[in-house]
């Protein structure tokens, strides 16, 4: 399903895969200009600092389409600081 570009993820991130399919907040550290392409697939960006790139994605699908994107070198999920009750 996601083979081709799960080792862009980090070991957490890729443990959270397997919880429901929600919206995901991403970090993404990228290679040249990719705001547009990142855009296109999916990414609501949030900021962009040279290399790293945060926002948020609507699902695990537009994750795999933003994941698949070259220009996409890493990805992380953000981790909640604590549980939410």
């Amino acid at each position: 399903m996601h083979s081709e570009w799960v080792h862009k993820l980090d070991p957490y991130s890729r443990r959270a895969l397997d919880e429901e399919d929600r919206a995901l907040d991403v970090a993404l550290r990228v290679e040249g200009d990719a705001l547009d392409a990142l855009k296109a697939a999916g990414l609501d960006v949030h900021s962009s600092a040279g290399p790293i790139v945060t926002g948020r994605v609507a699902n695990r699908e537009a994750l795999a389409r933003v994941a698949a994107l070259p220009c996409v070198a890493e990805i992380q999920l953000s981790r909640p600081l604590r549980e939410e009750k």
